[in-house]
């Protein structure tokens, strides 16, 4: 149950970490349009231009994220046959814990 909730809450900040960038990037664009409306075209220049700098960091950031591949881990693949009292201990402390056992397990130098 609690493997559930965090993978919940998992999806939802990665949902909310594109909605944040996208409602920053209409809060800055209104603010223009407000600013604008009350101020000469200088003022709104010297306001608006710093806050697109940040936003554009911020979009950078975005479309890296949207863009990011993942490499295959690293490590051998320990088959079940290979190690059967590995992947055993490996069962049954997940069920001590109340969670599902791992896909695989991977050996690494470290």
């Amino acid at each position: 149950m609690a493997a559930t909730y965090r993978a919940l809450a998992s999806v939802l900040m990665l949902i909310g970490f594109y909605v944040v960038a996208l409602l920053q990037l209409a809060g800055v664009v209104a603010f223009g349009f407000w600013i604008h409306q009350w101020a000469s075209g200088l003022v709104t220049a010297k306001l608006i231009i710093p806050l697109l700098v940040a936003l554009g960091a911020v979009l950078v950031g975005l479309w890296k994220a949207m863009r990011t591949r993942s490499e295959p881990a690293p490590g051998l693949i320990l088959d079940e046959r290979e190690a059967p009292q590995l992947w055993a201990t490996v069962r049954e402390l997940a069920a001590a814990v109340g969670t599902r056992a791992p896909d695989e397990i991977r050996l690494v130098p470290e």
